[in-house]
């Protein structure tokens, strides 16, 4: 199990999207499943695009589920 710290206050970076996706063994489709979205639109927010506000809420929840579950 890898133990992640993650302050649920900051912003996601590009790089911590597709590192938190990788992590969760996820397809980039299956993220977007998900979190409600398209394919397309997890590879443009890999790809540096800006992350709305609710957007960063559904990955602060997906993150705190994969912890609770201790996958994480």
């Amino acid at each position: 199990m890898t133990i992640v710290m993650y302050n649920l206050n900051m912003d996601w970076n590009k790089e911590e999207i597709k590192w938190f996706r990788q992590l969760l063994g996820l397809t980039q489709e299956q993220m977007a499943k998900t979190l409600g979205v398209t394919q397309s639109y997890i590879s443009h927010l890999e790809r540096g695009k800006k992350i709305p506000n609710v957007l960063k809420r559904l990955l602060d929840c997906l993150y705190e589920k994969y912890r609770k579950e201790g996958k994480l």
